[in-house]
């Protein structure tokens, strides 16, 4: 039985996934050393995205290749079907491209990914990407999930040290004590940033990704009124239930957040510095609504000559990888096929139905979807939902 699993992973990976040659993809995956300093084990980076982030998720994989050349960079996608403004053979940084429904096997993801907005979909199938990979790639220990908008400047060997002391790793939103209104909203969002988490290949691991997946298929909602905030908060009891390190080294994960306790550098060669130990990757959440420029202003004046040109660069990093051409390109799962457009609400009312009502919603309308509920009796679970959540 386990020998046909593996068989149907293979067959399902090579009919739908695009990727490169296999042969290319086996030499991806090996060890190596890096200016000959440590030799680093094999590694797969993955992030999971929309169209619209596509252009950041590639200017990602540039960034992961210079400190990582011989890595393995997966992309998992959450469209019906690759965007024509996109070809793998351009791309040498990126190794392989997985649609998000090719994750699920009972065919059921267009009622299941009909619950969510086009962020909460992009974070609900990570765990089910990394369980694809994990499966996939027997051979790779180390996976490493990072967020399409960060960008790696050095190898991250305190990360490789750490895992060996334990399978599972995280980075805390904050580090410092001091400041309610942050501490407020890690309590709010999440006690660890989701924009990055690694793990080694271990029993616990396989543990933990079977929880996370469950937990993320039953629901991964922006929802902080009633406790959930999309897969992140979920990962607070990460710490209670599997065997799992926070990594406090300065130089990991560095964010808006960052910005009260963490000062960033540059030394003469221009490597840049994080309280004087090396940058490994920045976090550049809300980069695009302006808050990173925002939080400079806010927590940083000082250093905002320096802050500003880092920005900039990132800027450009983006650009270069046509980040404005993806970035209009409307999500696929946005609208009916009838081409009407999804309400929110409907996406929300459909969370009643799901796992009951075996019709593909996409094939409905709001109106439909709204009547389902209400002839299934739900209506008045919604009005105290409501109140709950509103009053």
């Amino acid at each position: 039985m386990a020998a046909f699993k593996t068989f149907a992973l293979y067959f399902l990976y090579m009919a739908h996934a695009q990727q490169k040659n296999p042969e290319d993809m086996t030499q991806s995956i090996q060890a190596q050393r890096i200016d000959g300093q440590d030799i680093l084990p094999p590694t797969i980076f993955y992030t999971s995205i929309c169209t619209n982030y596509l252009g950041k998720a590639l200017a990602l994989a540039t960034s992961i290749k210079k400190s990582y050349p011989n890595s393995f960079y997966v992309i998992g996608l959450v469209e019906r079907e690759l965007p024509r403004e996109f070809n793998i053979s351009n791309h040498a940084e990126v190794d392989v491209v997985v649609l998000a429904h090719e994750l699920m096997e009972n065919g059921q993801f267009d009622a299941w990914v009909f619950r969510y907005s086009i962020v909460e979909a992009a974070t609900a199938i990570k765990a089910a990407l990394l369980r694809h990979l994990y499966l996939r790639y027997p051979s790779t220990d180390y996976f490493f999930y990072l967020d399409p908008d960060t960008y790696v400047y050095s190898p991250f060997h305190e990360l490789h040290e750490l895992l060996e002391k334990s399978p599972i790793v995280v980075t805390p939103h904050l580090e410092t004590p001091g400041n309610l209104e942050m501490e407020l909203s890690a309590l709010r969002h999440g006690v660890f940033n989701l924009g990055f988490l690694a793990v080694r290949r271990h029993p616990e691991t396989i543990r933990f990704i079977d929880w996370w997946a469950a937990r993320l298929d039953y629901a991964c909602y922006d929802d902080i009124p009633n406790g959930i905030f999309t897969d992140q908060k979920w990962i607070n009891l990460l710490p209670c239930f599997f065997n799992t390190e926070v990594l406090r080294e300065p130089g990991y994960n560095f964010a808006t957040w960052s910005l009260m306790d963490r000062k960033l550098s540059r030394d003469a060669s221009g490597t840049y510095l994080v309280n004087d130990k090396p940058l490994r990757f920045a976090h550049f959440s809300g980069f695009d609504s302006n808050m990173f420029h925002r939080c400079i202003g806010r927590w940083a004046k000082d250093n905002s000559v320096l802050l500003e040109a880092f920005a900039g660069e990132y800027a450009a990093a983006c650009k270069a990888h046509q980040e404005n051409i993806f970035k209009p390109i409307a999500w696929s799962y946005r609208n009916f096929l009838s081409g009407k457009g999804v309400w929110r609400n409907a996406r929300i009312v459909w969370r009643e139905c799901y796992g009951s009502d075996l019709r593909n919603p996409f094939l409905l309308s709001n109106i439909r979807i709204l009547f389902s509920v209400f002839r299934r009796n739900r209506l008045k679970s919604l009005i105290r939902k409501w109140i709950q959540r509103h009053v």
